[in-house]
């Protein structure tokens, strides 16, 4: 069985708290306002980011590896939208985020559409510009996504090639 987005998302693991997913405690009983989402394919990212836990340079599995250091467990949408569904105003937005995957242009529009029609929570996402255009932005829009963003993860041009781009065999262009 192929545990792949769009029916399967990865999530942070204080959304999974937050979700009753899985078990653990926050700080004076707080609970995460935001699901982040993050989509997965057993092929992974394009991208060799030389700070991410993601890149196609670490070794390893790609379902085994992590976003960031601590764990982003993968769900199936139509679960994490039931346990949405049942926390009630508990969460306040979801953040769908990319991987450069030539997949994930089309998967988002379906997530957006999975999401808009379960539920009334605001969508933001945050995009990976290598593999979009602008009819991709003017569709999520339309979709019913209502807040987009892109990580700034190197703020000039000398430290995006060296990270990102050239210097690490990326597919990321600063100018793009």
């Amino acid at each position: 069985m192929t545990i792949e987005s769009p029916e399967h998302l990865r999530t942070s693991l204080a959304a999974a708290m937050t979700l009753d997913l899985k078990s653990g405690r926050f700080y004076r009983d707080a609970k995460s306002p935001c699901v982040n989402l993050l989509l997965t394919y057993d092929d992974g990212c394009a991208g060799h980011c030389a700070y991410c836990g993601l890149s196609a340079e670490r070794q390893g599995a790609y379902g085994e590896k992590s976003f960031i250091r601590v764990g982003w467990p993968t769900y199936q949408l139509n679960e994490m939208m039931e346990r949405m569904d049942k926390s009630g105003s508990r969460v306040k937005r979801i953040c769908i985020s990319m991987i450069t995957n030539e997949r994930a242009s089309g998967d988002v529009s379906d997530i957006i559409h999975e999401l808009k029609n379960s539920l009334e929570t605001p969508i933001s996402i945050l995009l990976a510009p290598t593999i979009l255009n602008k009819t991709d932005l003017a569709r999520y829009k339309a979709d019913g996504a209502d807040m987009a963003g892109v990580a700034v993860d190197c703020a000039t041009s000398e430290l995006f090639e060296t990270y990102r781009g050239n210097g690490v065999g990326g597919p990321h262009d600063w100018d793009r």
